[in-house]
């Protein structure tokens, strides 16, 4: 069975601006044919203006996301619980995004099968990846 690879917004970003590390890293993960676990917020995310005003780089990513081993995943069951965290966190110190807080919310889900987070954000997830025995994987 493929490996699973939650695939969080910034090794996108990093991707497409050609960073040679990310790309190699991405390269790498598709050739063991990795499934890529795509949240729809990181969506929002990567398909900004800048983004859309790029057309080669938009279109880069167009022929990513059609590749067999993406994987769209409905964050709706989780988007309440991660909105409340925004500022529940906040009041603790930490400064976590909407974005991040749907993340978190995923890999908190046991019914969620993810082996990898793909992030450079390590900080921010440690905690939840190590209660769930995710591994995190960066360039």
């Amino acid at each position: 069975m493929p490996k699973s690879v939650l695939m969080d917004s910034c090794i996108w970003f990093d991707y497409l601006e050609a960073k040679e590390e990310t790309v190699q890293f991405y390269n790498i993960l598709n050739r063991e044919r990795a499934v890529f676990i795509v949240p729809y917020p990181s969506l929002y995310e990567v398909l900004n203006t800048r983004l859309v005003r790029r057309r080669q780089k938009l279109f880069i990513f167009e022929n990513i996301l059609t590749t067999p081993q993406i994987r769209f995943f409905d964050d709706v069951p989780y988007r309440d619980d991660a909105r409340r965290e925004v500022f529940d966190k906040a009041r603790w110190g930490f400064d976590y995004s909407f974005v991040d807080c749907v993340f978190r919310e995923i890999l908190m889900d046991r019914d969620n099968r993810i082996d990898y987070l793909a992030t450079i954000n390590t900080k921010d997830f440690a905690d939840v990846c190590a209660l769930r025995n995710i591994e995190i994987i960066q360039p």
